[in-house]
């Protein structure tokens, strides 16, 4: 029974991969078509799409288990393995200097997720009064979510006027695209399920591995998608889907709390998730100023090395607080 699990794991990867191929191709037209970069297409479609899974057992962490703590650690701790994944395409892909490419191309989406993150913490320390069910951070955080996004647009992605286009129809591009999408949606919301049930079955559901295992089972679409852009060189995409998709981690989070009617999700209490929110904020900080002192490829590696580092810490906190 195990052996099968595993077995439908690993072909539920292989699906997402050549989707997340796929889509990566796609989006890169979809972008010359419709005369936009690929970088805002990863920002904002394709890391809506890889972040279903973290929607859906947010969800349910709240709903069914009744865990606040618990969704808010899957959520965060969603959002700085992203971050670590930027540090392992870094130490895999050495053609390009892939934190020159988030100080150059997404300077403005790293220093705005990292204010996010400092808001999200802000929040999970001072209580704000909700109005029926719905948390006063909640409404705040949907409204500057699309603030930034239009800040977002307007200072990194507006479009170039490049001369490179496609000749591929539009009408095509678009079912293509939300085909192979529709494939890594519902694989990903699939993996939560088929994970947990691995981890019963190898008497990890009461334990920490348990825990870790089901929080890197929902990032991995963003993890295949990226990798799969980067190993094609469409580093906008790449990059573009891990900010795009924390970032709209964060808009999950509110979402949530509007799906929660016994009342809002902000009443906390987690020293966990508050460190967790403060180090992917010094993350993207960090990753703002990146390219100017990580030209050397020995810095590279220290500074993916340091990102890991931080992940490991994190895990350790939520371990022991």
């Amino acid at each position: 029974m195990i052996l099968i699990l595993w077995l439908e794991f690993f072909l539920i990867l292989g699906l997402i991969f050549v989707s997340g191929e796929k889509v990566s191709v796609l989006g890169e037209k979809l972008a010359l078509r419709i005369g936009i970069t690929e970088g805002l297409i990863g920002v904002t479609l394709i890391s809506a799409i890889t972040s279903f899974p973290e929607l859906f057992t947010g969800i349910g962490a709240v709903s069914i288990v009744n865990d606040h703590n618990m969704m808010f650690g899957e959520i965060l701790g969603s959002c700085i393995f992203n971050l670590t994944i930027v540090s392992l395409m870094s130490l895999m892909f050495k053609k390009v200097n892939l934190f020159e490419v988030i100080s150059k191309r997404f300077r403005i989406t790293s220093f705005l997720s990292g204010v996010l993150f400092l808001i999200v913490a802000f929040f999970l320390k001072v209580k704000l009064p909700s109005f029926f069910f719905i948390g006063l951070p909640s409404i705040i955080i949907i409204f500057l979510y699309f603030i930034f996004l239009k800040i977002i647009y307007d200072k990194e992605f507006k479009p170039t006027h490049n001369e490179e286009k496609t000749d591929d129809n539009l009408k095509s591009i678009i079912m293509k695209f939300s085909f192979f999408s529709l494939i890594i949606i519902v694989t990903g919301l699939y993996l939560p399920i088929l994970a947990k049930n691995i981890a019963v079955k190898m008497n990890w559901s009461s334990t920490f591995m348990g825990m870790l295992f089901i929080a890197i089972i929902t990032s991995l679409p963003e993890l295949i998608v990226s990798f799969a852009a980067a190993k094609r060189g469409l580093y906008g995409i790449a990059v573009g889907n891990i900010f795009g998709s924390i970032i709209f981690n964060i808009l999950i989070i509110s979402i949530i709390d509007f799906t929660y009617i016994k009342g809002t999700i902000w009443q906390v209490e987690s020293w966990a998730n508050f460190w967790t929110a403060i180090v992917v904020a010094a993350i993207s900080f960090i990753a703002v100023v990146s390219g100017k002192f990580a030209q050397k490829r020995f810095i590279n590696i220290l500074l993916s090395l340091l990102i890991v580092a931080a992940y490991i810490s994190v895990l350790f906190l939520s371990y022991k607080l």
